[in-house]
């Protein structure tokens, strides 16, 4: 930022005084930078990739995951995602090509969420949230006993022994923004992020997604 004060000349010379901030903007910016490939889905589902959580793997459920032109939170597209039974599901980026963060460092995760008109909860175990699955080395999963970080509604964030803090009967059907801040635990320097449906059948939409430092 550049800001210029010229004051006219009264019996004095023009005095000219600049104001250099561009050293403070260009660090904001690059705090905020997002750390997501293609968040907002613009370009398809590349870099994305479905996963199912193990314990279903064997129910025969039929998932899918692709981008629609219409009702985008932000942008032309929104990724949507859909299951014919209740079971835990994801789309998250790559694991062969995880995202680099700094142990000890805060890290501001969020995105948009909202759910189709025929979705159905499975029960009292229904959950939606965010996943930083942490990663000590590429392809090396965290070892802590503490596991994964979930961001959920309202800002709640939990590791893996309370995730079931997630569980919910309130099921959103207008965009709602999930959001927290977190920080990276120590010995932990990749993470993928996640975008967790549990045991809610039917359909899901995702969009702007953020990592942020």
């Amino acid at each position: 930022m550049r800001i210029e004060l010229l004051f006219p000349s009264v019996g004095f010379p023009v005095v000219l005084v600049t104001l250099l901030l561009a050293s403070g903007a260009v660090s904001h910016g690059a705090e905020d930078a997002n750390l997501v490939p293609n968040p907002g889905f613009e370009e398809g589902i590349d870099q994305w990739k479905m996963q199912i959580g193990p314990e279903n793997r064997s129910l025969g459920a039929v998932v899918d995951a692709d981008t629609v032109d219409q009702g985008a939170h932000s942008g032309t597209k929104v990724l949507a995602m859909s299951t014919d039974i209740p079971i835990r599901y994801c789309v998250s980026t790559s694991y062969d090509d995880p995202i680099p963060v700094e142990p000890g460092k805060r890290y501001r995760v969020s995105g948009w969420v909202k759910f189709a008109d025929d979705v159905q909860p499975d029960g009292n175990r229904a959950a939606y949230y965010i996943r930083l699955a942490l990663m000590e080395d590429i392809k090396v999963p965290v070892q802590d006993p503490e596991g994964n970080i979930h961001v959920g509604p309202s800002g709640l964030v939990v590791r893996n022994p309370e995730y079931t803090q997630l569980y919910t009967t309130s099921i959103p059907q207008e965009w709602e923004n999930i959001e927290a801040e977190v920080t990276i635990p120590d010995g932990q320097h990749f993470v993928t992020v996640d975008l967790f449906v549990d045991h809610i059948s039917g359909k899901v939409y995702w969009d702007d997604i953020k990592l942020e430092k």
